[in-house]
C-alpha cells in the first residue's frame, strides 16, 4: 500500500463487527487498553485464544475508558467461570468459526492502522524511548490543535498519525515520509542485493 492509499484508508473506514459486536473506530484509548492487557492482537508473538479475542472485541466496542471498565466489570459479574469465554460465540451471535472472527478483527485493525511509510531512523536523530510513542503523538496533536484530551484519544489512530505528519510538515517544511518513488527505489535496491 502506497502513502496515498494509506492516507485514504485512514480516513475512509468500514463498519466492523466481530463476535456479534459492532466495533468503534480503533482509537488511542483502545490501543492503550490492548497494550495494557498485553493482548496478543497487538503483541503478535503470543497465540490468540477465544478469550483474548472476546476481551479485545469488548474493549473496541466501547468509546470511553468508563464504558470499557463498565463492560468488562459487567461481563465478569454475569459470567463466572469457563462459561464466560464462550458466551458471545454461542449465545449472542452465530459466530461458530474462531478463525473467521479473528480475521475480522485483524481486518478492523488494518482498516484503522494504515500508517504512512517513513524513512528508517538514522543514528543522528535523537529519540526518547522512555516516552510511549502513542503519548507523543497524542500530545503533539493536543499542542498543535488545542483539542481536548478526550477528543484526541477518541480519534481513530490512523487519523491521529496523519494529522501529526501534516502539522509537522507545516511547522518545519520537512518530513521523513517516503514518497512512492523512493519506496520503489528502495525495493528495487533490496531485490538487486538480495542473496540468491
Amino acid at each position: 500500500m502506497n502513502n496515498e492509499q494509506a492516507f485514504a484508508e485512514s480516513f475512509i473506514n468500514l463498519f466492523h463487527t466481530v463476535l456479534g459486536k459492532r466495533l468503534r473506530p480503533l482509537s488511542l484509548n483502545h490501543l492503550i487498553w490492548l497494550y495494557n492487557i498485553e493482548s496478543p492482537l497487538v503483541f503478535t508473538d503470543k497465540e490468540t485464544t477465544l478469550a483474548d479475542l472476546e476481551l479485545a472485541t469488548l474493549i473496541c466496542s466501547q468509546d470511553t475508558h468508563e464504558r470499557i471498565l463498565r463492560a468488562i466489570d459487567g461481563k465478569a459479574r454475569r459470567l463466572p467461570g469457563k462459561f464466560a469465554k464462550y458466551f458471545w460465540r454461542f449465545v449472542n451471535c452465530n459466530c461458530r468459526n474462531f478463525n473467521t472472527e479473528l480475521k475480522r478483527f485483524i481486518a478492523y485493525q488494518d482498516d484503522y492502522l494504515a500508517l504512512p511509510k517513513f524513512f528508517p531512523n538514522d543514528e543522528t536523530k535523537e529519540s526518547n524511548d522512555s516516552i510511549p510513542w502513542l503519548l507523543l503523538h497524542a500530545t503533539a496533536l493536543i499542542k498543535a490543535t488545542g483539542w481536548s484530551e478526550e477528543t484526541v484519544f477518541k480519534l481513530p489512530i490512523g487519523k491521529l498519525l496523519w494529522f501529526n505528519l501534516a502539522f509537522g510538515f507545516l511547522n518545519t517544511g520537512e518530513t521523513r515520509i517516503l514518497s512512492d518513488k523512493e519506496q520503489q527505489a528502495i525495493d528495487a535496491l533490496k531485490s538487486l542485493t538480495a542473496v540468491k
